[in-house]
Formats: C-alpha cells, structure tokens, sequence
C-alpha cells in the first residue's frame, strides 16, 4: 500500500508540473499574439527640402534638360518641381543657352549641335525664385570614343529574390585611343517583342452570366513590342591601365523568367564620356542603389554635388551638372538558345459556384482558355498583349 501510495503522489507531482508548463507557454504565447508588430524606421541622418539639381550638356542629344526639385523624405521619395528658376549654361568663350521651363520643374534648351563643341567647358548657373543664386562648376566636354562591340554570352545570373537563374549577359568592349577620355557610363533602352499566351476564344459574361464563343475574328491582340529604359548605373574606367581598352564589360543581364527572350531582344547601347569627378559621382550613385547588399548595410549617404550656393558656399545642394558626348550600338538578341524560357502565365479553374451567386456585373467577366477539355481562367494580359505594357506598332528599326 505504502508504494502504491508514493507512486500516486509522483504521479501528481507530474502532472501539476505538467500542467504548469502548459500554462507558462499558454501565458507567453498569449502576449505574443495579442503584441503589436511595428514597423522599423531607422534613424537616418538626412535634411530634407535641400535644392536639388540635375542636368547635363550632351552632344548628340537634341534636347538638353535641367531638372530643379526640392529633396523629400528618404522614406516617402517624391519629385517635388522647384518652379519659375532662371537657367543658363554658359561656355568657356562666354556664349550663353538659356532653358525654359517645359514642364514642373524641368527646364529644356534645343541648343543646335553645331554650338556644343568637344574640349570646351560649360557651367550651370540657377536664380531661383528666392533670388538664390547657384552654379556647377566648369565641366569639360570630352570627345566620345566609338562603342567597339557589344554582344552576349548564355550564362547563369544571380538575383536576391530568385537566387540562381538561367538567362543572357549583356556584355561591351572599350578600345580608345590614348589620348580619349578614359571614364565611361552605359545608358540603355531595350526592346522586345512577345505575343500573348492564349488566344481569344471563350469568355464568361459577367453581366449575362454565361460563357460566350467569342467571334472569330476577335484574336487580333496577339504581338506586341516594348521599350523601356534599363535600369540601373553602369560605368567603368581605364585611367589605371597602359592602354585605352577594356574587354567583357557587364551592362544588363535578361532573365529567363520574362517574356523578353521569347522571340526576340534588342538593346540599345549608349556610351558616354566622362570626366574623372562626374565618374566618381555617378559610381557613388551606383554604390548608394545597386550595392547596399541588404537592408541598410549600407548607411544611406547623399552624393558630393558640383553645384553650389554663389553667395553661401555653407549651404548643401543635392544633384550634379555634367557634360559628355556619346556614341552608340544596337544588338540583336534571339533564340535558339541553350535554356528555355519560362511560362509566364498560370492559369486557374474559376470558381463557378461563387460566380453564380454573384450579381450580374461586366467587371466580373473575364478570358477562357481550354486545356485537355478543362475551361480555365487566366490574367488579362494573357489573352491580350497590350495589357502587359507593349502596344501593337511595330518599331522602325525591327
């Protein structure tokens, strides 16, 4: 009796363990999940509503541009126009371009090209309407080298989001001579033309509540081109080599996973002569976007600007005024390739049980397209090209 008595007693000093411990997690993850999830703001050191000013003198460009804003918040990025500034840009002999204000805070000048000359320097000066006064320092105009090659090779890339990935590198080939600028930026626009996945067949009317034969004429939306600007800063430099020439250069890389390679790429290629100073401005443009490698490992910094307050010297301007000349490339990107690229629409049965209960609506109507005797939906752009952003005007130069 006596150990069937001190078993017992072991058994509920188990138990009210037990139920202890049960209660100590009950309790912990009940403050857990009645805790609010706030979002991090670091703590930046940042001045907003400084002026900002960017602009250039190209020659080749038809237009030259000026853009005066004022500086936002680093968490709530926006254009904010700086209007009714008088701009001018003048050269080394004194001769003088005015801009006029096209747009909020943008100010144009069609300077003919015959009147921007190769080693001459020009200067920015800004009256805003306050009546500051600010100015760029003389930035020289260097001669432009022509763009040596540029081509592609098949290899795989790397993405923070997707990891590992099949696609093509864009690469270029510097070879100057030894007297030419030796720092160079690449600005690009690319082109693509892609069609839509699924033809127009079927759609279910959402205002009369019944699946349609489309006619038979209505697959018209089916090839489409794009152009956009690439995004990203991309420069290199020779001023530490014996000659004027660099080879494989990487510019943009084009994933597999986008209807870019489906049926075939192009990319214009634009490359621009710099001064040393502009050079390490728009590198530390580069490091500030592209290389920060995570979430604020790199504390967020604000470029060395070449403008400058006349009469205040003290006083911060954000931006930088530069001058260049530029030659330029255009490549040819299409299969076969060694890699396949990938669907990029996934199409889903549609619940037909909660769509007849809906109320008549048009804006519930939507594409079908039918697999293995299945009727499925799919997004818009699927069915029609000019939905993923292109239009149906074939480009001049395709």
């Amino acid at each position: 009796m006596q150990a069937n008595k001190i078993n017992h007693s072991g058994l509920v000093r188990k138990s009210y363990t037990g139920k202890l411990h049960l209660l100590v997690v009950v309790f912990l993850f009940g403050l857990l999940a009645d805790s609010c999830i706030y979002p991090f703001n670091p703590a930046i050191d940042e001045i907003h509503d400084l002026l900002v000013i960017d602009g250039h003198i190209i020659k080749g460009e038809k237009v030259q541009t000026i853009s005066i804003s004022r500086s936002s918040v680093y968490n709530q990025p926006q254009f904010l126009p700086e209007s009714g500034c008088l701009v001018r840009v003048v050269d080394d002999k004194g001769k003088s371009f005015a801009f006029t204000e096209t747009a909020k805070g943008i100010y144009t000048s069609d300077i003919p090209d015959a009147l921007i000359k190769f080693n001459t320097t020009y200067q920015l000066f800004v009256t805003t309407p306050d009546n500051k006064n600010y100015e760029s320092t003389p930035e020289m105009l260097l001669a432009d080298s022509p763009i040596d090659s540029v081509y592609y090779v098949e290899e795989p890339g790397q993405s923070a989001a997707t990891g590992t990935m099949e696609g093509v590198q864009v690469y270029t080939d510097l070879k100057a001579e030894d007297g030419a600028a030796r720092f160079y930026r690449w600005v690009m626009d690319e082109t693509w033309e892609y069609e839509r996945t699924y033809p127009i067949e079927f759609k279910y009317d959402g205002l009369k509540k019944r699946i349609i034969q489309m006619p038979i004429n209505s697959d018209t939306l089916v090839v489409c081109w794009i152009t956009l600007p690439v995004v990203g800063f991309y420069s290199s430099s020779t001023d530490k080599l014996k000659v004027n020439e660099k080879k494989k250069i990487p510019l943009n890389y084009i994933s597999s996973i986008s209807n870019r390679l489906y049926i075939k790429y192009s990319v214009l290629v634009k490359q621009y002569s710099l001064s040393e100073s502009t050079y390490i401005y728009f590198n530390t443009k580069k490091a500030e976007t592209q290389e920060s490698g995570g979430l604020y490992q790199t504390q967020p910094v604000q470029s060395t600007s070449n403008i400058t307050n006349s009469d205040d010297p003290n006083e911060k301007v954000l931006g930088y005024f530069w001058a260049s000349s530029f030659s330029e490339k255009r490549t040819f990107i299409q299969p076969p390739y060694r890699f396949v690229p990938k669907v990029q629409c996934y199409p889903w049965i549609p619940n037909w049980d909660a769509l007849s209960k809906m109320d008549p609506d048009i804006n519930n109507s939507f594409y079908i397209v039918t697999i293995d005797g299945v009727m499925y939906q799919a997004e818009e752009k699927c069915f029609d090209c000019t939905k993923a952003g292109g239009n149906q005007k074939r480009p001049d130069f395709w």
